[in-house]
């Protein structure tokens, strides 16, 4: 498992057997702004939707892998079901509902212990609430899970537009909102505060360090025209026929774009529910560009998971537009179909290859050079300067691990801040002279010459 999945996945265990949201895994800059326990940087929405299957099956991917397949099987029903409540003909709704296994990259996160699935799920499921015959009940619960969201990831509340055009307009002010408002308030006030603050984010981080400036607005403003510039570039140097990554990102436009002129041949509420379908999308690129990443800045993909919950819906208007086509129609949806297919492989073997498997290796060797030294001691906290603690902290659970010390002031600075056992550092580090005859360390692994770490024991 990669560092983000075992986060999560720990945090299931911890919610399973202690009742608790605080992490396990610790960045200095958060435990010296924030001090100890705190909670992960993410929302606890996907830990609350793992944890019945790791409580079922264990911490591993047999509970992440069951999670997913229910969830993408449901996408493939929640899809059809919309499409007709939408009022699409029979054939393109079972059209689009065949198509979303093949959505790049969906197939890819199938066992990645992530809440990709669960995305679309949540604003599916609000739009099925809010499409057909609606009452104020259904338009109520369908705020109320709208309001949900952010407990998963905040982009989904830019779906609102869709909400807009679905719903009338007196059940929108009177049912849909009252509720959205209400669960989103308690969503935040609940689940909100407490949670690590990554210096490295561009949001929320954008916001804290504008906060703790003395010219707030200022610094705002310079972040963000920084961050735009930096995507603008990225997106400048996009090369879609040679990387997987920009050739999803070009196939997001074009989905869109399908999506749009799909819409456009439908009429009424239902064409209407499409443009704003697409009008959403792009505000979410909008967002990524200004407050995110559009392409990989050392976390996988993390421009294209911002968009993959609009994508099963973008779909649905995209393939009763193709199915309009009199002529086409077959070669059309069969070459989305191939190119579908052929993006979601190469997702799957950058996943296997170039990130899980990667730092499943350098994970491995961690556990393999330092667990004989520590496991007989039974630490129950340590600190390390490599990015490869994280299956340890897994595989050892409840050890709780803070990563990375990078220098001395920072190591004095969780000193301050947290009792650990043991620091563990390769054996290029600088801080090693610090450490050297310094009385409140002792070298554990002294006879382990070859050793990649050095182990360090903390004595008070």
């Amino acid at each position: 498992m990669a560092a983000d999945e075992v986060i999560y996945v720990v945090g299931a265990l911890n919610l399973i057997e202690r009742g608790s949201l605080d992490t396990n895994f610790y960045l200095p800059d958060s435990l010296i702004r924030q001090g100890h326990p705190h909670r992960d940087v993410h929302m606890p929405g996907y830990v609350f939707a793992l944890a019945p299957f790791v409580a079922a099956l264990g911490p591993g991917l047999a509970a992440v892998a069951l999670l997913n397949v229910l969830a993408l099987v449901l996408l493939v029903l929640l899809v059809h079901a919309v499409a007709r409540s939408l009022r699409v003909d029979p054939h393109p709704a079972a059209a689009a509902a065949a198509l979303v296994p093949l959505l790049p990259p969906f197939p890819g996160y199938l066992y990645v212990a992530f809440p990709e699935l669960l995305l679309p799920l949540l604003l599916l499921a609000g739009v099925w609430l809010s499409s057909g015959g609606v009452g104020a009940g259904r338009a109520a619960l369908a705020g109320a899970l709208y309001g949900v969201g952010p407990l998963f990831r905040e982009n989904l509340l830019i779906a609102l537009p869709i909400y807009a055009v679905l719903l009338p307009g007196r059940l929108l002010l009177r049912a849909f909102l009252p509720a959205a408002a209400t669960v989103a308030a308690l969503v935040y006030a609940v689940f909100g505060p407490g949670r690590a603050q990554l210096p490295n984010d561009v949001y929320p981080a954008i916001l804290f360090e504008s906060l703790r400036s003395a010219r707030p607005a200022a610094t705002l403003w310079r972040a963000l025209e920084a961050n735009v510039g930096h995507n603008l570039g990225l997106l400048a140097g996009a090369r879609p026929w040679d990387n997987p990554e920009d050739g999803v990102l070009l196939l997001l436009l074009l989905l869109t774009l399908a999506a749009a002129g799909g819409a456009l041949a439908l009429r009424g509420r239902v064409r209407r529910v499409g443009l704003a379908a697409a009008a959403s999308m792009l505000l979410v690129g909008v967002a990524v560009v200004v407050l995110y990443a559009v392409r990989a800045t050392g976390r996988p993909w993390a421009g294209v998971r911002q968009f993959m919950a609009w994508q099963p819906l973008l779909l649905v208007f995209a393939v009763a537009g193709a199915w309009r086509l009199r002529r086409g129609r077959g070669p059309v949806l069969a070459a989305a179909a191939g190119v579908c297919l052929a993006l979601s492989l190469s997702h799957v073997r950058f996943v296997n290859e170039e990130w899980k498997g990667r730092d499943l290796r350098r994970s491995r060797s961690f556990v393999r050079h330092v667990g004989p030294w520590l496991d007989p001691l039974q630490p129950k906290r340590i600190a390390v300067r490599s990015n490869n603690a994280f299956l340890y902290g897994l595989t050892r659970y409840p050890v709780e691990v803070i990563w990375p010390i990078r220098s001395l002031d920072e190591l004095a600075a969780v000193e301050r801040v947290v009792q650990f056992e043991f620091l563990v550092l390769p054996r290029s580090a600088p801080m090693l002279a610090y450490l050297e005859g310094n009385a409140r360390y002792r070298h554990l692994n002294t006879h382990d010459p070859d050793g990649r770490f050095y182990i360090w024991q903390r004595l008070y």
